[in-house]
C-alpha cells in the first residue's frame, strides 16, 4: 500500500495541511467525492501534483481508491476527469 503523507506547502499564507498525488484517477475520485482541490501544480516536469485540503476522511478515501475499495458515481468521476483535464490544459 501507498504511503500517504500530510504536507505543508509553503505557498499558501496559512498553515493549511495539504494532501498531494500525482495520480489523476485518484484525483478525480477524490474530487468526485467533493474533497477540495487546492491547485493543480504543474511544475517544471511532465507530471502534475495535485494538491487538496487534507482531512482524516480524505486519507482514508484515498486509501480506499488504493485499494479497490472506493465507489464513486460513474457520471461524476466522469466529470471530474474532465474538469481536472480542463483545468491542466488550460493556460
Amino acid at each position: 500500500m501507498k504511503s500517504i503523507e500530510t504536507l505543508y506547502i509553503p505557498f499558501f499564507e496559512d498553515d493549511t495541511k495539504v494532501f498531494s498525488s500525482y495520480d489523476l484517477g485518484a484525483s478525480s475520485a477524490l474530487s468526485a467525492l467533493g474533497y477540495k482541490l487546492l491547485k493543480i501544480d504543474k511544475g517544471q516536469s511532465s507530471k502534475s501534483l495535485f494538491l487538496f485540503e487534507s482531512s482524516e476522511e480524505l486519507i482514508e478515501s484515498a486509501q480506499m481508491y488504493w485499494r479497490g475499495e472506493l465507489q464513486v458515481d460513474a457520471l461524476t468521476y466522469f466529470n471530474a476527469i474532465k474538469t481536472i483535464k480542463n483545468q491542466l490544459y488550460s493556460n
